[in-house]
């Protein structure tokens, strides 16, 4: 009968050991170098983006339904939420700002039927200092997004 070789191999624990070794290696690791703070500025960019598209799109439902008074979108900076509101005060949509981003500025923007509302700003900052600006043209009501 042939003699069989011995071969050299990893087990499966051993591998799932070494694996679960660096999952915890880099757990702690990536956020000391930055890695964290880097998805919270993506975060907050998107953020911006997001609040600029909702204020377009109260602007859109306020020029398209032009019979009717005014739609709004309405920021509670405290509870970290906006609302679009209709005219007959129904809301519409509640947004959520996810926490660790701290919003400020004009609390209130109202539409007119031809899209005009008063001009403000709405600031997003995270703990690093990173800040974005959602800028509201008043006269025009046009929107526009800015790193300060």
């Amino acid at each position: 009968m042939p003699k069989l070789k011995n071969y050299c191999s990893y087990t499966t624990i051993e591998i799932l050991l070494v694996i679960i070794l660096l999952a915890v290696f880099v757990a702690i690791v990536l956020p000391r170098f930055g890695a964290g703070d880097l998805l919270n500025k993506q975060s907050l960019k998107t953020i911006a983006y997001n609040i600029a598209s909702d204020i377009r799109a109260t602007r859109a439902l306020a020029t398209s339904n032009a019979w009717t008074s005014a739609y709004s979108i309405q920021f509670d900076f405290a509870q970290n939420i906006y609302r679009i509101i209709a005219p007959n005060s129904d809301i519409l949509e509640t947004k959520t700002i996810p926490g660790g981003i701290t919003a400020s500025g004009s609390p209130r923007y109202d539409f007119s039927s031809l899209g005009a509302t008063t001009t403000g700003t709405i600031n997003l900052t995270i703990a690093s200092g990173e800040s974005w600006t959602v800028a509201v043209n008043g006269p025009t009501g046009t929107v526009r997004i800015q790193k300060p």
